[in-house]
């Protein structure tokens, strides 16, 4: 029996089901996730402008929309192509804007607008991968314990009657 197969116990309770509980608990988080929970911002847009912008994640330059709003240093951006039109043609300095952005990153990516009290970029809380990852983790859950009732004695690397 080689060692794959000697460590496969081993490797499917401490590896495998962890792994569908993590994704058990990622899938059912983002379908609890509402824009009450984002990081939101408000006030009059100073200035707007489209450039390249370096992005550490895909190391590549992506182009970028940037909003800045009086009395915060760093601008809000997307690089969503359809976000960077839609803000193009109807961001006008001066405007009053409300920005909600992502929670985990300091880069300030727009994730809704509303500009002078109107919905401009609703928030997509993509909930067909959270209903996904949902799926896996609980479809692994229910494998990973199926195979540690029914195979114990994989876990010494015996060999099945």
């Amino acid at each position: 029996m080689s060692i794959f197969d000697k460590t496969r116990y081993i490797r499917t309770l401490f590896i495998l089901l962890p792994l569908g509980l993590a994704f058990f608990y990622w899938g059912i988080k983002g379908l609890n996730r509402s824009i009450e929970h984002l990081p939101y911002t408000e006030g009059i847009v100073e200035k707007h402008k489209k450039r390249l912008m370096y992005f550490e994640s895909c190391e590549c330059d992506v182009e970028t929309f940037l909003i800045y709003v009086k009395g915060i240093k760093s601008p809000f951006v997307t690089s969503i192509k359809k976000y960077r039109e839609i803000l193009d043609s109807v961001v006008i300095v001066g405007d009053s804007i409300e920005i909600w952005t992502e929670d985990f990153k300091n880069e300030n990516q727009i994730e809704q607008v509303k500009l002078n009290g109107q919905l401009i970029i609703p928030y997509d809380k993509t909930t067909d991968l959270y209903i996904g990852l949902s799926v896996i983790g609980v479809g692994l859950i229910i494998l990973c314990i199926f195979y540690i009732i029914k195979s114990p004695e994989d876990l010494f690397g015996k060999k099945k009657a």
